[in-house]
């Protein structure tokens, strides 16, 4: 599989790439803005896979986040086994596109 990624600061740059990009998986960190269930929810209704990753653990994050569209929750990291599990899900619930040979 291919990852393209692009980087979002806020809520508006996030729904303008949203609209311009449409990307298939969004990770949407729910420390960094106060609105991101409502932007997981938002996003979701777009028709992205969305993935909520938190820096710390949060008892009931994963559940509040599905509640509101999420696909998946993680905890970041950087250990390589970590991320190779966060990727791996990525490319679970990415949609597929065709391949050209």
């Amino acid at each position: 599989f291919a990852i393209d990624c692009k980087l979002a600061q806020d809520e508006e740059e996030a729904n303008k790439e949203m609209e311009s990009w449409a990307p298939s998986v969004v990770l949407v960190d729910v420390h960094l803005i106060s609105t991101a269930l409502e932007l997981i929810r938002d996003l979701a209704l777009k028709g992205a896979s969305v993935i909520a990753v938190s820096e710390r653990r949060v008892p009931q994050l994963a559940e509040t986040a599905l509640s509101y569209g999420a696909v998946g929750c993680f905890r970041k990291s950087d250990n390589p086994d970590d991320i190779e599990l966060l990727m791996g899900y990525i490319a679970s619930v990415a949609e597929s596109t065709p391949s050209s040979h």
